[in-house]
């Protein structure tokens, strides 16, 4: 049986794990989104998740990980052509 139409899309699991659940908390004002004067931990990886096969982004490498504003793992280019 192919359920397709009942799946989530990448987008809405995203969601649903970042702003959608920062509403539930009634904190979408101060987390759930990457905006000026949130608060977020995130991780920068090598290539788009949107540009794979969901089933393999388990396999990407991050070059980065930020909490709380700091850079924990890797390094950001900061370069202006990025």
């Amino acid at each position: 049986i192919n359920n397709e139409q009942e799946r989530l899309s990448l987008k809405e699991v995203i969601n649903a794990y970042t702003i959608n659940a920062a509403k539930q908390l009634g904190l979408e004002s101060e987390i759930g989104s990457l905006e000026k004067r949130k608060q977020a931990d995130f991780i920068v990886l090598e290539t788009n998740i949107f540009e794979v096969d969901s089933y393999e982004i388990h396999k990407l490498n991050p070059l980065a990980v930020i909490s709380d504003g700091v850079v924990v793992f890797g390094e950001l280019d900061r370069s202006e052509n990025h």
